[in-house]
């Protein structure tokens, strides 16, 4: 009896007011997570844009090292940097034309991977491959340009001494007959014709004395069709610097051009390689922090003006196309593979 009367006593649950506590419980933590979404979204947008491709057109730039893209970053109008697959991609324009500016690191296989990177993120019109290199010639010294029309990998050596080498003058090539590696890769050529005009819109200044290995002051030269040697060794001995010379008929040395280079042309990416002097084994010119500067200063002068002459509204003092669409840079097969051709060369002293 006294058990009964304690069950009377018990109030009902009230099944309506806790029902509407859950609900307005699980519409809080919605809305938590939510939050929490957008916000991560936003986070991962702001640092990535590997989902959504961008789609505008731009300039690609690739730069080996850091105190190289200085005076190029100095030309950048900044918009955003979307940092993705190890790579900080610096969006925004130059010369009014949308770009996208790189630092992918030293060797051909740092270039290689930063471009296939910038290729899967950016929608690129035509990219460059910009930095330092030493002189293969003793007419050039800091200061210079050089636009390459010919890239030449120099690593592979058949070594029989100390003292004796020789370059090995082959490709490569599968037994489907594909050849996965050239000794010879041509630039784009409508990039070096533009090249060519932007070289006569500019002008480089003298090169301070101190920076010439001679001890006098020069006037820096920008050399059109030139040939680099590219390989992850850095020849420092002007002996060796001449054998390559003489087998190859090379310009200047740096290590990533090629990378860039075979990269470009496995994913149909119009390219141009513009190396600037920073030393000489010749003169004694010396790699540092001013002949960077200096050298990298007017590579960036003379690309500056190529992007602002391939905008299609640029006068560059040619008939007008039939589409009035200004410079059209097509595709070429961009290899001579085993056979090597100088080409003629012009040097524009500005």
């Amino acid at each position: 009896m006294h058990s009964e009367c304690l069950a009377c006593d018990e109030k009902p649950m009230n099944w309506k007011l806790l029902s509407i506590a859950t609900f307005f419980i699980a519409v809080l933590f919605a809305a938590c997570s939510l939050s929490l979404y957008v916000e991560s979204s936003a986070l991962r947008s702001q640092l990535s844009n590997a989902s959504i491709r961008d789609s505008t057109p731009r300039v690609g730039i690739v730069i080996a090292l850091s105190e190289e893209a200085r005076p190029l970053l100095n030309l950048l109008t900044l918009e955003r940097n979307v940092v993705e697959n190890g790579f900080n991609f610096s969006l925004g324009t130059m010369a009014a034309e949308p770009v996208v500016v790189v630092v992918g690191g030293m060797g051909e296989e740092a270039a290689a991977a930063v471009t296939m990177a910038m290729h899967t993120l950016f929608n690129l019109k035509w990219a460059v491959n910009i930095g330092t290199s030493g002189s293969h010639s003793r007419s050039l010294d800091v200061g210079d340009v050089i636009v390459a029309r010919r890239i030449v990998g120099v690593g592979a050596r058949m070594v029989h001494n100390l003292t004796h080498w020789s370059p090995e003058k082959i490709g490569m090539t599968l037994p489907n007959g594909t050849q996965i590696r050239f000794l010879h890769l041509n630039t784009t050529e409508s990039l070096v014709a533009l090249a060519e005009q932007a070289s006569t819109r500019v002008q480089l200044p003298p090169v301070p004395t101190e920076l010439t290995g001679t001890g006098t002051q020069r006037r820096p030269s920008i050399v059109l069709n030139g040939t680099i040697a590219s390989s992850n060794i850095w020849n420092a001995n002007a002996s060796v610097i001449q054998a390559i010379r003489s087998a190859l008929g090379t310009d200047v040395e740096e290590m990533e051009a090629y990378g860039f280079g075979l990269t470009c042309y496995r994913l149909h990416i119009p390219f141009i390689k513009i190396a600037v002097v920073s030393d000489s084994e010749f003169s004694g010119s010396v790699f540092g922090p001013k002949s960077i500067k200096v050298s990298m200063t007017n590579g960036a002068v003379l690309l500056a003006k190529m992007i602002e002459l391939s905008n299609p509204s640029a006068h560059l003092g040619e008939p007008a196309s039939q589409s009035g669409s200004g410079p059209q840079f097509t595709w070429t097969s961009g290899v001579i593979g085993r056979v090597l051709c100088r080409g003629q060369r012009t040097q524009a002293v500005v």
